[in-house]
């Protein structure tokens, strides 16, 4: 059965705070530039399904995606990539991702960033 899955769209951004000029992982809609969609995928589909999805849908809207290739889906706290389920081995699927938050799927809400800032990100942590 089809469901509605909501995916951010996230950027590396500099932040002048203090102490820190580090770049770090922000939703675009913090830096003015709302980037928010809504996907149709089945209750069952892989982590690869939902990134081929929503890449799709914003690649239809934002003609400046045209030439990234590869993106990768995060966790709401842009620090994890969805392939397990949160803190086990068990693949991600949207039926079981909400039934660990005990939520619903509106609720869920997920988020794409490029390969180059991801790996950026990941780079500056260490």
């Amino acid at each position: 059965m089809p469901i509605q899955v909501t995916i951010g769209l996230v950027q590396s951004k500099k932040y002048k705070r203090k102490g820190s000029k580090e770049p770090r992982l922000v939703a675009r809609k913090q830096v003015g530039q709302k980037m928010t969609i809504s996907i149709t995928v089945d209750k069952d589909s892989k982590a690869e399904t939902v990134v081929e999805k929503a890449v799709e849908a914003f690649k239809r809207i934002d003609t400046t995606m045209e030439d990234i290739t590869t993106f990768h889906l995060l966790y709401p706290d842009l620090k994890s990539e969805v392939e397990f389920l949160p803190g086990s081995q068990e693949p991600f699927t949207p039926r079981k991702y909400v039934e660990l938050l005990g939520t619903y799927y509106s609720k869920v809400r997920l988020y794409l960033v490029t390969a180059d800032d991801w790996l950026g990100e990941l780079c500056s942590e260490h």
